[in-house]
């Protein structure tokens, strides 16, 4: 099925999206030509639907032991020497998050469908939240350079191999095209 909207309706791509919730198994979602704020435009195909609770406790679990994180390689040996402190710092970060930062985000979005849809309480601006599954630039954005101290350089780091860092969220409206279990909905 293949739906091409000129003017995308909110309203319209909610159902849709609830509709495809309601569909068993995996719910892999792949927006084509998504533009983020720093140019950058790229490919990215997110699981919906998947529990960020349930990463963020598996995460948890995971950095508790030391051990799960011995195979990874710190460029440098001072990296290197912040790796248990980066893991232990994650660690308590996961176990008592920062109120302000959840109720900020408890501020700022409402939830339409829950680990799928929200909506920017604002501006009006709607975005699919989901589990990052695999992303092809396809145009380099312009970035900022950034100093970052070792004791980032070692969180980010052991992040990459963490779950709940994977999920993000996209704007509907810098997205040209989503494809959802071979359904197609097409932004023009």
């Amino acid at each position: 099925m293949l739906v091409s909207i000129s003017h995308p309706n909110p309203q319209e791509l909610v159902a849709f999206l609830r509709h495809l919730v309601n569909q068993k198994g995996a719910r892999f979602v792949a927006f084509k030509g998504y533009e983020n704020k720093q140019g950058e435009i790229s490919n990215i195909t997110v699981n919906i639907g998947v529990s960020y609770a349930n990463a963020k406790e598996r995460d948890t679990e995971k950095l508790r032991n030391a051990e799960n994180f011995a195979h990874l390689r710190f460029e440098g040996t001072l990296v290197a020497s912040f790796a248990e402190q980066a893991r232990i710092d994650l660690l308590q970060a996961n176990i008592k998050p920062s109120v302000e930062k959840s109720q900020a985000q408890k501020d700022a979005y409402e939830t339409i469908i829950p680990n799928i849809l929200k909506v920017h309480k604002e501006t009006g601006a709607l975005f699919v939240f989901g589990f990052v599954h695999s992303k092809e630039v396809v145009k380099k954005g312009v970035y900022k350079e950034v100093n970052s101290s070792a004791l980032t350089l070692a969180k980010n780091v052991i992040k990459k191999a963490l779950d709940a860092p994977k999920y993000r969220q996209y704007d509907i409206e810098k997205i040209g095209m989503v494809r959802i279990n071979g359904e197609t909905i097409e932004l023009l």
